[in-house]
């Protein structure tokens, strides 16, 4: 189709401003790229969604959008497995889903975000406090 549109729109050109066609076709592809294999584990699932998904759910729903997920830990028959890992092939049409934190975000909206529990990160250090609130609070002990 591409082929055929390019012929009509030479012609076209010919017609309207004139020039020389040469033979033969250009084709600019950058080329195929390989699938890129993406490994999705249970303990990064949990520890980011703080809900556990079953094995099950997880495989349906990135088969749904064309992952082609494997299961590839040694634990490959036990069913909730802390050390469950999947292999799962990226898509020519998804080349946004590069790493497991993305597809823990597909995951969870094919499953529906609001069933996971509403959680903040814990904080990363201490709370900084100023010389000005040590100095209130030193005054209100005494």
């Amino acid at each position: 189709m591409a082929e055929l549109a390019s012929r009509r729109c030479a012609e076209l050109i010919l017609q309207l401003a004139g020039g020389e066609l040469l033979a033969g076709l250009v084709d600019v592809y950058p080329g195929r790229r390989a699938p890129k294999k993406i490994i999705l584990t249970r303990r990064e699932l949990l520890r980011v969604m703080g809900a556990d998904v079953p094995d099950k759910q997880i495989e349906s729903s990135l088969s749904a959008l064309g992952f082609a997920p494997v299961r590839v830990d040694q634990n490959r028959g036990a069913e909730g497995s802390l050390l469950a890992a999947w292999e799962c092939t990226q898509p020519s049409w998804r080349a946004e889903v590069e790493r497991e934190i993305d597809l823990i975000e597909e995951v969870a909206r094919i499953l529906c975000l609001d069933k996971f529990p509403p959680r903040l990160p814990p904080p990363a250090s201490e709370p900084l406090v100023s010389r000005t609130m040590k100095r209130k609070r030193a005054s209100a002990n005494v």
